[in-house]
């Protein structure tokens, strides 16, 4: 297929998939790939970066079955992800593409070699396991080296099996970094090995999305998710820092009779699999998961994402925080948190300027809370219906009722020939004598 019939084809397979004008990390990167330019692509969650950098790189890859465009993610989610969004354009380019992850069996990957595809997206791990038992996998052909959610490949989970790779590759790649945020240690790591990396930023519209966080202590957050159900059009995603946590409130919510679903890297692969397919169904009011597992998740339309647990920072928040609102759409962020959580949220937030809105849950619905209230109770007025109301309400008849006289004292009589009927002070039976 020619060059200008490839385009033809991509043009129409765009208006198939119901897609307007591009983005605008699509229209940036486009340009500045094709001309050979490493790039540091920074955008929000759900902005389309995954095709601002596969469609340009396909076409600087030639159908030949060499392995030439190497994508590293961090989480199998993701790179299954990348791999299905791939597929839907290589037949255009004639190419073909190959998935290395782990929690799939390593045999049938490493036949699956033999079909030399130009096109390989891997976690760290799995692909260096394989090179250390394959010579099928050629590292001097590859051109492009993607890293996508390259901050956290770089994070300390990554960073040993990233630098071994990346000792086994050819100098002289086009680099392709792409992120939620930008992490200047990372561009600066880049940009001493390649002579300029390009750093392209594109704001997507957050407008519509409403940042909350709900006054929490710890003890009742699984209450406060089990009211949160019951939102009118409740479906979230909800972050949550550890394992154990996430096993507990699944299996209180499903108790409820709340539609529940999990997934975290430990869980058996079939267990992933068929939450995934859940997922994808819409059947379901949360999806307890953690950062690492929620990467590659794509899901249309979420209207909600709950952090259950704060977020450590600003890049956590965001890359969280993007799962909602994407391509314009409205959508609620909604942190549970203590007072001095609270505090280190705002805080968090400053250098991004989000507007964070204090709200509780009262009559089966999301309310700003009371601007005067006492923090003291905070705790206690988000699984308390009725505390908001009480503390801004006050009796009409309290309120016209004069003040109440004082009792006056009452004067102590003593006589000699009358007892006290209060024990007697020995001090005082002393001086009577």
């Amino acid at each position: 297929m020619e060059r200008q019939e490839k385009l033809m084809a991509i043009q129409e397979r765009w208006q198939e998939k119901g897609y307007q004008k591009m983005t605008p990390i699509q229209a940036l990167a486009r340009p500045a790939i094709l001309s050979g330019q490493s790039v540091y692509l920074q955008a929000a969650t759900g902005s389309g970066k995954t095709l601002a950098y596969l469609l340009p790189l396909m076409q600087s890859v030639e159908a030949n079955q060499q392995l030439q465009l190497l994508i590293l993610a961090p989480s199998q989610e993701l790179a299954l992800q990348i791999a299905k969004v791939g597929r839907d354009w290589a037949d255009i380019f004639g190419l073909k593409i190959q998935e290395l992850v782990g929690g799939v069996n390593l045999k049938r990957q490493m036949e699956a070699l033999k079909h030399k595809a130009e096109i390989m997206v891997a976690t760290p791990g799995r692909l260096l396991q394989i090179l250390e038992q394959s010579r099928k996998i050629k590292p001097h052909s590859i051109k492009f080296l993607v890293l996508d959610e390259a901050d956290f490949l770089i994070s300390q989970e990554h960073r040993a099996d990233l630098l071994e790779l990346h000792r086994r590759l050819p100098l002289g790649l086009q680099f392709v970094l792409v992120s939620a945020t930008v992490d200047q240690d990372l561009l600066a790591e880049f940009q001493k090995e390649t002579q300029e990396i390009q750093l392209i930023q594109a704001q997507g519209d957050t407008s519509q999305v409403q940042h909350h966080y709900i006054i929490c202590h710890q003890r009742k957050k699984f209450d406060a998710l089990r009211r949160l159900a019951h939102l009118p059009g409740m479906k979230a995603l909800v972050f949550v820092k550890h394992i154990d946590e996430i096993d507990r409130a699944f299996d209180y919510l499903s108790e409820q009779g709340i539609a529940c679903l999990r997934l975290y890297s430990q869980l058996h692969s079939t267990e992933r699999k068929a939450a995934l397919n859940q997922v994808h169904q819409g059947n379901f009011t949360f999806l307890l998961t953690t950062d690492l597992a929620s990467r590659g998740l794509d899901i249309a339309e979420i209207p909600f994402v709950i952090h259950f647990d704060l977020a450590t920072d600003l890049a956590t928040y965001l890359h969280r925080s993007g799962r909602t609102g994407r391509m314009g759409q409205p959508g609620q962020v909604l942190s549970l948190v203590n007072e001095q959580e609270a505090r280190d949220l705002q805080n968090i937030l400053q250098p991004a300027k989000i507007d964070l809105i204090e709200s509780i849950i009262y009559q089966g619905q999301l309310s700003r809370a009371a601007i005067n209230s006492d923090p003291k109770d905070k705790g206690e007025t988000d699984t308390n219906k009725s505390q908001p109301v009480k503390k801004l309400k006050r009796s009409p008849r309290q309120e016209s009722a004069p003040p109440a006289p004082q009792k006056s004292k009452r004067k102590k009589e003593r006589h000699k020939d009358r007892k006290n009927k209060g024990k007697p002070r020995k001090k005082d039976k002393a001086s009577e004598g």
